[in-house]
């Protein structure tokens, strides 16, 4: 009896500690990414990054107003952003929803003609359509086939395609070892392992909209993007690495995205531990398919990333980080909370349609479901609807009406949203 109790006394006193040094660990963790702030005056951040959470592998665009990204490393999924055109505002982020699909996601591919999204999960490759035209709600996933021959050469994540989609590059895993990969399409829903194509240390690389150029980042140099280059996609791409851009040498870049057409390029700034991913936005022109920058000597890589990785930290409080900017509405009573966040209007102007997303947090889910409200500039409410979910895309279909402007704001628990506003032409 003796024995049994000291063995339950001595499980016990191993279970608390074992609790008390992963609460400990957990507590760090979480204080350390709570004080960092990544050190940047040539990036603009999204404002929608959250503190202590993965803001990551990024799809945006060739025309700069469809973002896609995963968030929170604790469970993957795509979350979806669109920019106004005019005023270069993002709307708040939205998940998507695929019909019968659940599991975690990794990365995305939307094609050029914005009908089909490509996404990679639990090492398998699958494609959905857009319903109706939107842009967060897709049909059912269908699973891509990967010939990889004998070795395993299967999709892990950051996914680009040539225009045509007869090309794919990958992120892929191989013996441990992170790298590019490319393959061709040999099939409907078949893509086929070509080869190999990185030629530093951890690549993480994409292709631009004509295929020709290959743009990558690495671990030896984590503040430069690097590019190489080919005449046709039949072509292997040129040995040589390009220096396309350098920037702040106490960054650490690792996924970058471009918007050709608009200009813009999305990169992720990493930290050193998963918890601490941001999305950052700058301006960049690759229309000159890399005629322009320079060769840069590879042999140098090993020596130089040394002096790069000793010269500054990666991460450090500065007072002129941009803040946070969200509409929202807290509504405190007691511990309940409640929260609205809207996006911008779009398209604006419009005709009597127009779209925007919200997202409603509350700890009650009893509470009525929340209303739209349009509103003329007098005040007058012109349409009212009662939406279905706590966030999403609300459709606003205006009937009898002039053209003008018009306020909209949603209300819900009692409280009211911040006021956006679209213009209608009719």
């Amino acid at each position: 009896m003796k024995i049994k109790r000291l063995c339950f006394i001595l499980s016990v006193l191993i279970f608390s500690s074992a609790n008390a040094q992963n609460t400990a660990l957990e507590s760090k963790a979480q204080s350390d990414c709570e004080n960092l702030i990544f050190n940047t005056r040539e990036l603009t951040p999204f404002e929608f990054n959250e503190r202590c959470k993965t803001e990551s592998y990024p799809f945006i665009s060739a025309d700069g107003l469809d973002l896609y990204f995963t968030h929170d490393q604790s469970y993957d999924w795509l979350f979806y952003s669109q920019r106004e055109a005019s005023t270069g505002k993002w709307t708040v982020p939205v998940p998507l929803t695929i019909s019968n699909f659940k599991d975690r996601i990794r990365s995305c591919y939307l094609s050029q003609d914005k009908n089909e999204l490509y996404f990679i999960s639990q090492d398998k490759l699958y494609k959905c359509r857009s319903i109706e035209g939107s842009r967060t709600d897709f049909g059912n996933a269908e699973l891509i086939e990967i010939n990889h021959g004998t070795s395993v050469k299967v999709p892990l994540s950051y996914l680009s395609f040539s225009a045509d989609m007869s090309r794919m590059y990958a992120y892929v895993n191989l013996s441990g070892n992170t790298t590019m990969c490319e393959y061709a399409k040999t099939g409907d829903n078949v893509y086929t392992f070509i080869a190999t194509i990185s030629s530093t240390k951890r690549e993480m690389g994409i292709l631009n909209n004509d295929g020709l150029v290959y743009y990558f980042t690495n671990d030896d140099f984590p503040n430069l993007l690097f590019c190489r280059k080919r005449g046709s996609l039949t072509e292997d791409f040129d040995p040589a690495i390009y220096l396309v851009k350098t920037f702040e040498s106490q960054l650490n870049i690792t996924q970058v995205r471009f918007a050709e057409k608009a200009g813009l390029m999305a990169v992720v700034l990493s930290e050193s531990v998963w918890n601490k991913n941001d999305l950052y936005f700058t301006s960049f022109n690759a229309s000159d398919t890399a005629r322009m920058y320079p060769v840069f000597d590879i042999s140098n890589f090993k020596a130089q990333s040394a002096q790069i990785k000793n010269s500054e930290t990666v991460l450090k409080d500065i007072s002129t980080t941009l803040p946070v900017k969200k509409r929202e509405v807290i509504n405190a009573k007691g511990a309940e909370q409640c929260k609205i966040e809207l996006g911008q209007t779009f398209p604006n102007p419009a005709n009597n349609t127009f779209f925007f997303y919200y997202n409603v947090t509350s700890e009650d889910p009893s509470i009525p479901a929340p209303v739209v409200i349009v509103m003329d500039n007098a005040g007058r409410t012109v349409y009212t609807s009662t939406l279905d979910e706590l966030k999403g895309e609300a459709r606003v279909i205006l009937e009898d009406v002039s053209s003008g402007s018009y306020m909209i704001k949603v209300e819900y628990n009692g409280i009211s949203s911040e006021i956006i506003r679209v213009s209608i032409n009719l």
